[in-house]
């Protein structure tokens, strides 16, 4: 399977499988409607991609300024799936999963 094609099916199978363990096991009972939901997971998850991609790049940004070293890559990418995540659950919260 080219690469393209293997990414945008990977992501899909993720965030299906996301959105049914969020709905199920971190946020039941939200009473928006189901198209809601999906509507606003799909925009959480784009938000916090982009998120991630802007902090990492800033991380790496300042980090190169005080060390070279083979750490700053990782490091600058953990510190963008950190701010990632909490802002991908309290999206989930206040968004698509909210109880109305």
């Amino acid at each position: 399977m080219p690469f393209l094609p293997a990414v945008i099916s990977a992501t899909i199978i993720g965030m299906s499988f996301g959105f049914v363990t969020y709905r199920l096991l971190v946020f039941p009972g939200s009473s928006s409607p189901l198209v809601r939901q999906i509507r606003d997971f799909v925009t959480v998850n784009l938000s916090s991609l982009l998120l991630v991609a802007a902090v990492a790049a800033l991380f790496r940004s300042l980090l190169m300024l005080v060390s070279a070293s083979d750490v700053v890559e990782p490091t600058a990418h953990a510190a963008g799936i950190a701010v990632g995540a909490v802002f991908n659950y309290f999206g989930h919260h206040v968004m698509t999963f909210r109880k109305t």
